[in-house]
């Protein structure tokens, strides 16, 4: 796939992204930098084509940093405040479900299911599975 570069280079903070030489490889996308790193403002991060697209209560980037993939990460609302929400996986984009506050972790694959009983449904506390409900 073709390299993509970015015009800009931002600094970061240590927790933001690592350089290693002077290029942040993501996926199919290379940013390139002088010896400078990106920097996160109190918003949220959106880097060029399919990468980042946040609301304002997504992605708070002063401390944490995301990392690009070849799909989009779209969020709304209070999304990834992952101590005790829960969000849904469809297709490597995660979106929140306002509806699902309860442990449990719902691994959808191609689209969403139309009932609980189309989906692999865990159940997780810290470090063990305890059961695991499946479509008959």
């Amino acid at each position: 796939m073709a390299t993509t570069y970015v015009h800009k280079c931002y600094q970061c903070t240590d927790k933001c992204y690592q350089c290693t030489d002077k290029c942040y490889q993501f996926t199919d996308k290379c940013y390139q930098c002088t010896d400078k790193c990106y920097q996160f403002t109190d918003k949220c991060y959106q880097c060029t084509d399919k990468c980042y697209q946040c609301t304002d209560k997504c992605y708070q980037c002063t401390d944490k940093c995301y990392q690009c993939t070849d799909k989009c990460y779209q969020c709304t609302d209070n999304c990834y405040q992952c101590t005790d929400n829960w969000y849904q996986c469809i297709d490597k984009c995660y979106q929140c479900t306002s509806i699902l506050k309860k442990k449990f972790h719902y691994k959808f694959h191609d689209k969403p299911p139309q009932s609980m009983t189309e989906a692999s449904v865990l159940w997780e506390t810290p470090g063990r599975l305890i059961r695991e409900l499946k479509q008959p």
